[in-house]
């Protein structure tokens, strides 16, 4: 006896599962009835056996049943906050970057405005000494 295998689509007829009409997320039971049929069950119909049998209480079964789903929810959940923190981090990365460049350049306007001042401040004493002589002693 082979063992069952979740399949997401049916590979022989009836292309469905044997109980119900549902034809998605199907356990593969691998019997063949007469006429070439697969016997397929489906999640609520494997549900419904295991409880008929007493093998799950209905809640607890229930939320055994959607654990997969909620961690594919979870994980995907977990992929977006990955994508915003790389993003985030880009950014930050930027304007660190950014932030930098704008100090050197402060620095260097700085050192500029120091230039400046003191050519202006040599160029006032002349003009200032050159106001003091006067014409007389200019001449």
């Amino acid at each position: 006896m082979n063992e069952w295998v979740k399949v997401d689509v049916p590979t022989q007829f009836p292309m469905r599962c044997t109980t119900c009409q549902n034809a998605k997320d199907l356990l593969d039971t691998w019997v063949e009835l007469p006429g070439g049929w697969r016997v397929y069950y489906c999640k609520n119909c494997a549900r419904m056996a295991a409880r008929a049998f007493g093998w799950s209480r209905g809640k607890e079964q229930d939320r055994l049943a959607n654990a997969t789903d909620v961690l594919a929810e979870k994980d995907k959940e977990i992929a977006d906050y990955k994508r915003l923190y790389e993003d985030a981090r880009e950014r930050t990365t930027m304007l660190v970057a950014d932030g930098n460049a704008k100090a050197d350049h402060i620095v260097f306007l700085e050192g500029r405005l120091e230039q400046l001042t003191q050519r202006l401040t040599s160029e006032s004493r002349s003009l200032l000494e050159l106001v003091n002589t006067g014409p007389e002693e200019a001449a």
